[in-house]
């Protein structure tokens, strides 16, 4: 999987939000990081398509074999695009009015697990993440902490081709991110893993990864945590 963003710009009546943004999505983790309000999250949701781009395009392609071309890449339609998506916004609410049990099942079935394996994968994730003892309570009940769990849980459920997380590990302990971080890093063995990110220490959690930073709207650095070297001069006034 691919995703190419090529010369995108976005923007709300006469306010630029994001310009001219040139990058490829591979497969890995990619932190996207950048002060608040630096335009982190429209970039995120401009790559799950909830919204279109003002200039420029999103390509989103994957490696295929056809008798007559070959092996090639296809140009994924949005709709087949979508079905690939794992999507953690920064606001999660759910389905408040739903138990913690019924929304992951519901998730399960809904991004296409098989009926036979549902209820031990709903199981496995329930008490990977602690919420065993919250099945039963209610969306609109939980605590921060807990219904962010209940968030990257419907976003990862489904190993996606393509997981956009933003700010996933908000609320949560040291313990709850680190189980997070060694199913994001399995993920990111066949999946394009997009993650943003105020917070700096929290891409060491992930190791190696490539980053690129966002300043007011624009790509101002790209390239591995390696390359970059202190991430934390971007954050400097």
């Amino acid at each position: 999987m691919r995703i190419l963003v090529k010369s995108v710009g976005y923007s709300i009546g006469s306010m630029t939000i994001l310009d001219q943004i040139q990058h490829t999505f591979t497969t890995g983790v990619t932190f996207v990081i950048g002060r608040n309000g630096a335009g982190k999250s429209s970039l995120l949701k401009l790559l799950t398509t909830v919204i279109p781009p003002s200039c420029g395009e999103i390509l989103f392609t994957q490696s295929s074999i056809q008798p007559q071309l070959g092996r090639h890449r296809k140009v994924l339609s949005i709709e087949e695009v979508r079905r690939l998506i794992g999507y953690l916004p920064q606001e999660f609410t759910g389905y408040p009015q739903m138990t913690v049990e019924q929304f992951i099942k519901n998730t399960a079935i809904h991004k296409g697990i098989p009926p036979s394996r549902v209820r031990s994968r709903v199981e496995e994730m329930i008490t990977g993440t602690r919420l065993h003892s919250l099945r039963k309570k209610k969306l609109r009940h939980l605590s921060g902490g807990e219904l962010q769990k209940v968030g990257l849980i419907q976003a990862v459920i489904h190993d996606p081709p393509i997981c956009i997380l933003d700010e996933p590990f908000e609320h949560l302990d040291l313990e709850e991110m680190l189980y997070f971080r060694h199913l994001l890093q399995r993920l990111s063995q066949h999946s394009v893993v997009i993650i943003s990110t105020h917070q700096i220490e929290q891409i060491d959690l992930l190791g190696t990864a490539d980053v690129m930073v966002i300043e007011s709207g624009a790509l101002r650095a790209s390239g591995t945590v390696q390359s970059l070297g202190d991430l934390h001069r971007f954050f400097m006034v």
